[in-house]
């Protein structure tokens, strides 16, 4: 899995900060809030299952597009209908 971080500014929008390979098995975490993004290369061709852990539970969550300044946003509806 790489594991890749980005920094925001409000007038340049999302660019590239950190990223790092982590073997299988690895645990990572943040301890403050952080723009970040996890994933398989296409070129692995392994598939990835990730556990996320949240304390205190997630409201909204901000979404980003690299590149942009544009910020969205998305609820996570835990009862769908």
């Amino acid at each position: 899995m790489w594991e890749v971080n980005f920094a925001f500014d409000a007038e340049k929008g999302l660019s590239y900060d950190t990223g790092r390979e982590c073997p299988a098995g690895t645990i990572t975490g943040a301890g403050k809030p952080d723009i970040h993004q996890l994933g398989n290369p296409d070129v692995s061709g392994q598939d990835l299952i990730t556990v996320h852990v949240y304390a205190p539970p997630l409201g909204v969550l901000k979404t980003y597009k690299v590149g942009s300044s544009q910020v969205d946003l998305y609820t996570p509806n835990d009862f769908p209908t």
